[in-house]
């Protein structure tokens, strides 16, 4: 009798295919900006409604946003443009962490509801971040929870002059009733890791009937003018954003675009090997 041998990669494979309704990919990705967006991170989605390009309200590109060829990537809006384009991450579920290195090149406004990135939690909020040079110059930052106004501030230090970029880390969480964002610096650290710059108000504040609608269906980050507006008007510079599902805090280090191991995934009769980009060890 003729005796098969099944490896440990044969029984990976079989029991996936067996559990193939369970199989789930988790929201973990990057835009590192070497690429494009949706090259980084597969859902990614590009928001260019008003003839855009997702990264600049002209849709030849006139205000100076795109790729910069240095792994870097501008985003712009000028009172002139639509103010709906924008890249939006894939859908998060649950409680997530963005680490994002950003610099602002304009201020955001002068409306009381101008944003240039936006941020939700599957609890089913959404809110507008707006984001000005910090009042220190170098890579100072300062930033407003938008909704219908300006509702929560953060002021991120000065570490450095000869940059506008600085590194933040945004941890959005549901208690249950409640839904707030916490923010620390990834570039200065205490006694306890890295500095606590503050927690938002609720975000949930006006959820219903309250202003701006919601959009998107679950939890997901937008970079860019994602707002239907001609007031959205602003111009930031990113170096990277990197999500992970469930929360980091001051003690943990800051999330690594390495790739992750290879997940295989069963649909159907079918399947297929991915590689996905897990940022963080």
């Amino acid at each position: 009798m003729h005796v098969r041998r099944v490896g440990l990669w044969g029984m990976l494979a079989i029991g996936l295919l067996a559990s193939a309704a369970q199989a789930v990919i988790l929201p973990d990705g990057s835009w590192e900006f070497t690429n494009a967006p949706a090259v980084d991170w597969a859902g990614t989605t590009q928001v260019a409604q008003n003839g855009g390009t997702g990264y600049d309200g002209d849709p030849a590109g006139g205000g100076g946003g795109g790729l910069q060829g240095d792994g870097t990537a501008i985003f712009v809006d000028h009172s002139s443009s639509g103010g709906n384009h924008a890249f939006v991450t894939p859908q998060i579920v649950g409680d997530f962490t963005v680490d994002i290195r950003l610099g602002a090149l304009e201020a955001t406004g002068p409306n009381a509801t101008s944003r240039m990135a936006g941020i939700s939690h599957s609890a089913g909020t959404k809110r507008g971040l707006k984001i000005k040079p910090g009042e220190e110059g170098g890579n100072s930052l300062w930033f407003a929870v938008i909704a219908g106004g300006e509702l929560s501030y953060f002021n991120v230090p000065k570490t450095r002059d000869d940059t506008t970029l600085h590194a933040i880390r945004m941890t959005i969480f549901n208690t249950g009733t409640q839904v707030f964002m916490d923010m620390w610096d990834l570039e200065s650290t205490d006694a306890g890791g890295w500095v606590y710059l503050g927690r938002s108000v609720d975000l949930g504040y006006g959820v219903t009937g309250g202003y701006p609608p919601n959009p998107w269906p679950a939890g997901e980050v937008g970079l860019g003018s994602h707002s239907g507006s001609v007031t959205t008007q602003g111009k930031i510079l990113v170096d990277y954003m990197r999500v992970k599902l469930g929360l980091l805090g001051a003690g943990d280090e800051a999330i690594s675009p390495e790739p992750s191991a290879l997940l295989l995934l069963a649909m159907g009769a079918g399947a297929w090997v991915v590689r996905r980009r897990r940022p963080g060890a």
